[in-house]
């Protein structure tokens, strides 16, 4: 066969690309092995996503076709957006029912001191 049809065929590396050895070894010392590009995308299309999804209510099939964005992405940008959602919403409750607890406790005390304040003032004015 010529070198042509070979590499046409697929058919280079011969023995080594299929017992997986010289160039073709996948060690951890084979620097020369390929990797899938994958394509960064900006904070901006995330954010311009997930307001789509979230706010505007598109579904990720939309979303997916408009900005050209895998859909598998954008779930896992919707998944993470959610669950930090939930998670602030959790500490902004835990806070909140700490200041309810606080303002509780502060009325009372305010109630003690108005009617320890008209006691000592009654007792005065004999």
């Amino acid at each position: 066969m010529t070198v042509q049809k070979i590499k046409k065929r697929g058919l280079e590396g011969g023995l080594d690309k299929l017992l997986g050895m010289g160039e073709y070894a996948h060690g951890k010392n084979n620097k020369n092995k390929l990797k899938r590009g994958y394509k960064k995308r900006s904070l901006q299309d995330k954010n311009l996503a997930l307001t789509y999804l979230l706010i505007d209510n598109m579904s990720i099939k939309q979303v997916s076709d408009k900005l050209e964005i895998n859909s598998t992405t954008l779930y896992k940008w919707k998944t993470e957006k959610e669950r930090n959602i939930l998670e602030t919403s959790k500490v902004s409750r835990t806070k909140l029912d700490c200041l309810l607890i606080e303002n509780k406790r502060l009325n009372e005390e305010k109630n003690i001191l108005l009617k320890a304040n008209s006691i000592l003032s009654n007792s005065l004015r004999f």
